[in-house]
Order: C-alpha cells, then sequence, then structure tokens
C-alpha cells in the first residue's frame, strides 16, 4: 500500500502530530524517518515551528518536542 505524499503547506501538522503521538521529544532525523520528509526540509519546518512557541528544541539533547502554545 502507498501513501499519497503530505501536501507542502501540510508538512508542518504532520511534524506536531509526530511529535504528539510519540509522547516525546524526538531528533530531525527520527522525525524524517517517521514522516519520509527529507531532512534538511524537517529542520526548515521546525525553524517555523519554533518560531511560533509550537516546538521547542532541548538545549543539551538538540532533541524536539511540543512546545509551550502546542
Amino acid at each position: 500500500m502507498t501513501t499519497a505524499p503530505v501536501p507542502q503547506n501540510e508538512r508542518q501538522l504532520q511534524l506536531l502530530s509526530c511529535i504528539a503521538r510519540h509522547g516525546q521529544a524526538l531528533s530531525a532525523r527520527d522525525l524524517a524517518a517517521q514522516t519520509g520528509q527529507p531532512l534538511s526540509t524537517v529542520y526548515r519546518q521546525l525553524l517555523a515551528l519554533k518560531k511560533w512557541g509550537l516546538v521547542q528544541e532541548h538545549q543539551h539533547s538538540g532533541h524536539y518536542e511540543a512546545g509551550p502554545l502546542a
């Protein structure tokens, strides 16, 4: 079974959904693997999510989790 690609305007939502389902902080590599998005795309999307407070990055591990506004 193949899945349809996620539209570009929904990629941030896909990352947020993945983080929420997982229940703990994830690395960008883990997010890329779980969503099928290229790593460079994941980093670009995470920058926007961090800017809006929807995702936060752990200072020491570099993993991402839901932010204060999520």
